[in-house]
């Protein structure tokens, strides 16, 4: 039952492709017969055997001549340079990042979800301060470095986290830390009953047993205290697996087994290689709010690896980081990436060109305009810079090069008197297939783009490359040839022009003239002394050489002028 439908679908869709590369082979002078014959016959057609087109006939005698007149020349210069100078100052406003919306379709119910996260949210995403290896949790004096109870040093790493809780708007954290030090030291203390071991076994009597039971004692007592709250080293290490493989009860709620069961590492002789501090982010509604905090995450930690004095390092971990810690170095990562290509097109061209120092210079520069100006338009157009636009503008440099090279080609190899007439001739030969065959065949596929649900693709799709196409076209057939009338390189023989047989036959021609000249004038010396010689060599006539002994008449002359 499908059937039908899906035919008629194919056959409209082949009929406008057909449509769109008739018109695009009669915009390049060549016409569908010529061209399916060519193929037919495998023999590449000729824009110069038919028709020129329309489109090459306006070019040459309407565009190219309106280009090149002074006045407009001056106007194209000024609107590009100013806007090549906006897009300067927009692209260095670009939104970094990716909202977490427009992976979404617009339809799509998660985009309920995220409205009410950013609207009603008032906590966010859980944050881990990491302390590396080298504390000693045991000495009293390390244990001042860190923890927060009575006694221990005001500048502590807990204390600095419970301070950065009270400016939440800046730091983006929204509570005092979770320490796994200070909870242990409570559990552990003897006036608070919650270590307990059996008296006759010695086994840990954890929190589920009454109270009230007389089989059950405390841990430690006064003696086995160092200070106020911190056990003997021995002590100390023996009792914190107890600590957490105990639960949280209405007897004891400081039990650590549901806060802090995975928060220490231990090594084989039980000393601690690493722990965390966990806390939480203020609500982040929005991809900047993650990149600040993020950003913060980072200040604070090195602060904390400040107070402890550089014997551990302390660094920041949440779920969230992995996703918006590339935005940290994306513009340096761009920035190295376009000036890589822009270098390797510059050394291209350059070699391609025929070593023409100023046709690299043109085609980098106008290169790179074109991808400021994008990033310009990404400005205007809330498009986000991030991984998937710096992967667009990268390929964006490969794509300008064709709207450059030719036309800058063909003005280095034309033989026009003066730049302006060499710009017009570049133009009037590569405009129409600049027009045709680069930017309309980008834009019909990049047409469709703008009706995807895809949020994805109908902004840095769609909208990235209509404006690398538009804007390359506008360089390569509006700006490029008038800068090559102001700037442009001098003339340079091609390499058709070089390799052509009549040149190659004209070299061997010219030494063959000289050779006869010498024999028709040994001839004209002594023409009894060499009869056979005067029979035989050529003779010289208005600069051609004929293979016969007596000169031809005007006639012929002309008649061989117009054959070559």
């Amino acid at each position: 039952m499908l059937v039908w439908p899906f035919s008629l679908t194919f056959c409209s869709r082949l009929l406008a492709l057909l449509l769109c590369f008739s018109w695009m082979l009669k915009g390049s002078g060549t016409s569908v017969l010529m061209f399916f014959v060519a193929f037919m016959t495998k023999k590449a057609p000729s824009a110069r055997e038919g028709a020129r087109g329309l489109l090459y006939s306006f070019i040459r005698d309407y565009y190219s001549y309106f280009l090149m007149n002074n006045v407009v020349r001056a106007v194209v210069m000024a609107i590009f340079v100013g806007g090549f100078a906006a897009s300067v100052v927009g692209m260095n406003h670009l939104h970094v990042g990716l909202n977490q919306e427009v992976s979404m379709p617009k339809d799509s119910y998660l985009q309920d979800y995220f409205k009410d996260q950013a609207d009603y949210g008032r906590t966010g995403p859980p944050v881990y301060f990491v302390v590396k290896d080298g504390i000693d949790y045991s000495d009293p004096e390390e244990q001042n470095r860190i923890c927060s109870l009575p006694g221990c040093n005001s500048d502590s790493l807990t204390a600095q986290l419970s301070a950065q809780a009270t400016i939440k708007h800046y730091s983006k954290i929204a509570s005092a830390p979770n320490s796994w030090l200070d909870d242990y030291l409570t559990w552990a203390s003897p006036s608070i009953n919650c270590c307990r071991i059996y008296e006759k076994s010695g086994d840990f009597c954890n929190s589920a047993v009454s109270m009230d039971s007389t089989d059950c004692e405390k841990c430690l007592n006064q003696s086995d205290l160092l200070t106020c709250f911190s056990p003997k080293p021995k002590k100390f290490y023996h009792f914190l697996h107890y600590f957490l493989k105990d639960n949280p009860s209405k007897n004891c709620s400081k039990g650590g087994h549901a806060a802090y069961a995975k928060a220490l590492d231990f090594r084989s002789n039980n000393s601690i290689t690493s722990s965390y501090f966990s806390t939480y982010h203020t609500a982040l509604a929005v991809d900047t709010d993650f990149i600040d905090a993020l950003k913060r995450a980072r200040e604070i930690s090195d602060n904390l690896t400040k107070t402890l004095n550089g014997s551990a390092e302390v660094f920041p971990y949440s779920l969230v980081y992995v996703y918006y810690e590339q935005y940290l170095t994306i513009v340096h990562e761009a920035a190295m990436n376009l000036g890589l290509c822009a270098a390797a097109i510059f050394v291209v061209t350059f070699l391609l060109m025929g070593f023409s120092l100023s046709c690299a210079i043109i085609v980098t520069m106008n290169v790179a305009m074109i991808v400021v100006d994008v990033m310009g338009v990404m400005y205007l157009w809330n498009i986000s810079f991030n991984a998937v636009s710096v992967v667009n503008l990268v390929m964006a440099v490969g794509i300008s090069v064709e709207f450059c090279s030719h036309t800058t080609r063909s003005f280095a190899i034309s033989r026009e008197p003066n730049r302006i007439a060499r710009a017009r001739h570049a133009l009037t030969e590569m405009g129409s297939s600049v027009l045709s065959g680069i930017t309309l065949t980008k834009f019909v596929g990049i047409v469709v783009l703008a009706f995807s649900k895809s949020q994805l693709f109908e902004i840095f799709y769609f909208r990235m490359y209509l404006s690398i196409v538009l804007l390359g076209a506008g360089h390569g057939l509006i700006f490029l040839p008038v800068l090559l009338s102001y700037l442009g390189p001098a003339a340079m023989p091609s390499a058709e022009v070089l390799m052509k047989p009549e040149r190659v036959k004209g070299i061997s021609r010219s030494s063959d003239i000289q050779r006869s000249s010498r024999h028709s004038s040994a001839v004209h010396r002594a023409p009894s002394q060499s009869p056979v010689l005067a029979q035989v060599s050529p003779a010289v006539y208005a600069g051609q050489v004929y293979p016969h002994t007596a000169p031809p008449t005007e006639k012929s002359r002309l008649l061989g002028n117009a054959s070559q």
